[in-house]
């Protein structure tokens, strides 16, 4: 991804890929996760760095979007701070972090909650 963003390598196909390929497949399965474009500020062999900062970045955003959710459904204490951290050390959370492109998803679960709960309750599909 760094190489084609660069220009050095084309988006549509790779000879790296095996004996050849389309990449399509693999950018749509594993790099269009938003947080990968810090990897292009980086060199290569910075990449474990990046790797563990990314991890707890994707770690932290679990806890605010879990945070927005538990908002949307009532006013703010101490404890949905709490619940959030909690949401985001979860172990689904925890056991996911030898699988960093899955962490998208638990991220974007609670927002699809809220888009969820906007259809049924108000009959609007703009967040969902």
């Amino acid at each position: 991804m760094k190489n084609v963003i660069l220009g050095d390598e084309s988006a549509l196909y790779s000879f790296s890929k095996s004996i050849g390929g389309s990449m399509i497949g693999i950018w749509a399965y594993y790099l269009l996760s938003p947080y990968n474009i810090i990897f292009v500020f980086f060199s290569e062999n910075q990449f474990a760095e990046v790797l563990i900062f990314l991890i707890g970045l994707k770690i932290i955003t679990c806890a605010v979007t879990f945070y927005e959710f538990i908002k949307s459904k009532s006013e703010i204490n101490i404890l949905s701070i709490i619940l959030s951290i909690a949401y985001s050390l979860c172990g689904f959370v925890v056991a996911f972090q030898m699988n960093v492109m899955w962490l998208d998803g638990m991220i974007f679960l609670p927002i699809i909650c809220i888009g969820i709960e906007k259809v049924i309750k108000y009959k609007k599909m703009n967040l969902y």
